[in-house]
C-alpha cells in the first residue's frame, strides 16, 4: 500500500500516488484520475493556507481582484487581503441598491450617488457630509443618460424649474426622420439651422435629420451634439484638381490635414469622395474657400447657417469658417443632435416603435 505524504502546510506539494481515499490523509480525498490526495475543504489546511480548485493547500497572498481569492471570498482592494463576501469595507463591494455599513462592515439598502443604484433610478435623500445614506429612487432623474432613448431628463412643472426632473420625450425637432442631401451643398430639415446628415454607420447611402444644438441645447438620450461640417464646391477627381488657397510650406508636414502643393509652395487641400459619388469635392485649407452666408430677408434668417439676422447686419459674415475635425478640415456651418458613437436612426427609431430609415 502506498503511503500518502502529510498534508501540505505552507506552500503547495504534490502528494505521493493513492488508490482510495483511506491512502490520504485526514481532510484530504483520493483523486481516482490523478491518484493524487487532495484537499476537501480549506479545513485541511494550515490558518495561512485554503484548499484551491486543483485540491492543492495554496498559501494566502495580497490580492488584486476577487479572482486571486478563494470561492466565497472578495478582495479588500485597500488592505490587498481577501475577506468573506458577506463583509464589506467600501460600497462597490456591495449589490446595486445597496452600500457598506461601516458600523457592521455588511452591505445594507441605500445609496450615496446615482452610481448606486440600479439603471433607471435615482439616488435622493443622501448626505455625505453626515454620512447618511439615501434612498433609491424609480421614476426621476438626474440626466438625460438615464432616460429612455430620444428623451431628456427636465422638470416635471416647466413652472418651476426646482420641481424634480423627469423623463420626457423631446419634441424640438425632427429626430432622425428621412431627408434628402447631396454632396457640395447643404440641406435642412425645417426652418431652424437642422441639418440632413450622412449615415455613415451603414453600407448603403442613407440621410436623416440632425436637431440644432449650436446655442447648448442638450441632446435627448442616444444623441451627441456633433459638429456639421460640408466641403468645399471645389470639384475633384484626385488631390491635383484642388488648388492651392493655404500657407507657405515646404512639406506636406507643414499642412494640417492637408497637403503641400509642391509647384507654389503653398497648402492645398486634398480630394474627398463619398462611397457612390464618381467625383469628389475639395476640403478646405482656408476660410476663403467656404462659400458665403448671407441673409435672406424674406425670413430673417441667415441662408446656409439659419441663423436669424437683419437686412443690415452683420450675422452671417464669417458665420461659415474652414475648421479641423478629425482627419480632415471642411467648412464648419454649426452643430446638430446626431446619434451617438455605437447608435443608429435605426436603433433610436426601433426603440421608440417607429419603423427604420
Amino acid at each position: 500500500m502506498a503511503v500518502a505524504l502529510a498534508g501540505c502546510r505552507s506552500a503547495p506539494k504534490l502528494k505521493s500516488r493513492c488508490g482510495s481515499d483511506a491512502d490520504c490523509p485526514a481532510g484530504f480525498a483520493c483523486n481516482a484520475a490523478s491518484g493524487v490526495c487532495g484537499c476537501r475543504s480549506d479545513a485541511a489546511c494550515s490558518t495561512n493556507e485554503f484548499c484551491n480548485v486543483q485540491g492543492f493547500c495554496q498559501a494566502r497572498v495580497g490580492c488584486d481582484a476577487t479572482a486571486d481569492c478563494p470561492p466565497g471570498e472578495l478582495c479588500d482592494t485597500t488592505s490587498r487581503q481577501c475577506i468573506d463576501a458577506s463583509h464589506c469595507t467600501k460600497d462597490v463591494q456591495c449589490p446595486l441598491g445597496q452600500v457598506c455599513s461601516l458600523d457592521a462592515f455588511a452591505c445594507v439598502a441605500g445609496c450615496r450617488v446615482r452610481g448606486d443604484c440600479p439603471l433607471g433610478e435615482v439616488c435622493r435623500g443622501a448626505d455625505t457630509d453626515a454620512g447618511v445614506a439615501g434612498t433609491c429612487r424609480a421614476g426621476p432623474c438626474d440626466d438625460s443618460l438615464g432616460c429612455p432613448w430620444g428623451d431628456v431628463c427636465a422638470p416635471s412643472d416647466p413652472g418651476d424649474p426646482a420641481s424634480d426632473k423627469t423623463c420626457q420625450r423631446d419634441l424640438r425637432g425632427p429626430y432622425c426622420e428621412r431627408c434628402a442631401a447631396t454632396p457640395g451643398t447643404v440641406a435642412r430639415c425645417g426652418d431652424g439651422p437642422n441639418f440632413c446628415l450622412l449615415d455613415r454607420t451603414v453600407r448603403y447611402v442613407s440621410t436623416f435629420c440632425g436637431v440644432d444644438c449650436s446655442a447648448g441645447q442638450a441632446c435627448p438620450s442616444g444623441f451627441g451634439c456633433r459638429p456639421i461640417l460640408i466641403l468645399t464646391h471645389g470639384l475633384c477627381q484626385s488631390d491635383a484638381d484642388c488648388p492651392p488657397h493655404g500657407d507657405a510650406c515646404q512639406a506636406d508636414a507643414d499642412c494640417p490635414a492637408a497637403r503641400c502643393d509642391l509647384a507654389s509652395h503653398r497648402c492645398a487641400g486634398k480630394c474627398s469622395y463619398n462611397e457612390d459619388s464618381k467625383q469628389g469635392f475639395c476640403t478646405c485649407v482656408a476660410d476663403s474657400e467656404c462659400p458665403h452666408d448671407a441673409c435672406n430677408l424674406t425670413d430673417g434668417r441667415c441662408a446656409i447657417t439659419r441663423k436669424p439676422c437683419t437686412p443690415d447686419g452683420t450675422e452671417c459674415d464669417g458665420a461659415i469658417f474652414c475648421k479641423q475635425v478629425g482627419a480632415r478640415r471642411a467648412c464648419f456651418i454649426g452643430k446638430n443632435c446626431a446619434p451617438a458613437d455605437g447608435i443608429t436612426c435605426g436603433d433610436v427609431l426601433n426603440a421608440e416603435g417607429g419603423a427604420t430609415p
